[in-house]
């Protein structure tokens, strides 16, 4: 069934919105000089097993290895989260080696258990489930269900000199953007890809650059109708990772991103590492 946006009212709008709310984070390069700090990188809070990660780009934790702690956003303001990198561990589930719109590029920072109870307060981790593959079809994914895709963007964060360190340093304005579908679906190997267009042909206020919004989660929402006709959520799946802006042309431009296979495929390759020694944390 198709849902246009058009027909979209507030209150579902609102619940697309909230899934930025609740598990998007942005990744923020530390400095000593506050007004230098800027955000690298989103990602999405997953957990499996009672373990607890960020699902972001490859690239971007590619980027964390010449930091000594990375600084993570958790709320409206840039809330004090910064962790020591030897402390975080690194599953490259993907990975091309360079940052290029072919692919593979997505992977997991996982988050120690000491810090899991500061992100809690203000954001929730969304549960992967391995076996996803095998509930979510091709033809889910082609359907005319709308997709959400919720990230930050670099160029909009907005620095707010204050006393103290990065706590409340900078403010952040999130780019949370509703597609009625995705294109260009395509499978290789263990990983799955699509696009999402960005219109520039509008004054709708999408962003020139998206430096910033690498690992961004892209989301499915399940809708229905009622008797009345009136349109309901039903359900919100996480169905991908971008991790790839294209120059734009012809007043559009592609933001490609992994799709639900890849999703499965980070959960499986997960929990067979469980408990592991699975980092490579840069010494």
């Amino acid at each position: 069934m198709q849902f246009l946006l058009s027909e979209l009212n507030d209150s579902v709008l609102e619940q697309f919105k909230r899934i930025h709310t609740w598990h998007t984070i942005a990744l923020v390069r530390v400095k000593s000089d506050q007004s230098k700090e800027n955000i690298f990188g989103s990602g999405t809070l997953v957990s499996l097993d009672g373990e607890y990660g960020i699902l972001t780009a490859s690239h971007v934790t590619k980027d964390m290895e010449d930091m000594n702690e990375v600084g993570f956003c958790v709320g409206k303001l840039c809330h004090r989260l910064v962790i020591k990198r030897q402390h975080l561990s690194i599953l490259y589930v993907g990975w091309c080696g360079k940052t290029t719109d072919i692919g593979p590029d997505i992977s997991l920072v996982l988050i120690p258990t000491s810090e899991i109870g500061m992100i809690q307060a203000y954001k929730s981790f969304y549960p992967l489930d391995p076996s996803l593959e095998n509930k979510v079809t091709e033809s889910d994914s082609l359907d005319m269900d709308p997709y959400l895709i919720s990230g930050y963007i670099g160029k909009w964060t907005i620095p707010k000199p204050q006393n103290g360190a990065f706590a409340g340093s900078h403010g952040l304005r999130p780019f949370i953007g509703i597609a009625e579908s995705i294109e260009n679906y395509s499978v290789r190997s263990d990983h799955d890809y699509c696009t999402v267009t960005v219109q520039y042909d509008l004054d709708n206020g999408n962003p020139e650059d998206f430096k910033g919004f690498s690992g961004a989660g892209l989301w499915k929402g399940r809708l229905y109708r009622d008797a009345e006709n009136e349109i309901h959520v039903d359900d919100f799946n996480l169905n991908g990772v971008a991790y790839y802006q294209t120059p734009i042309e012809c007043k559009s431009r592609k933001i490609i991103c992994h799709a639900h296979r890849s999703i499965s495929t980070t959960a499986s390759y997960w929990k067979k590492h469980i408990g592991k020694d699975r980092c490579q944390p840069s010494k």
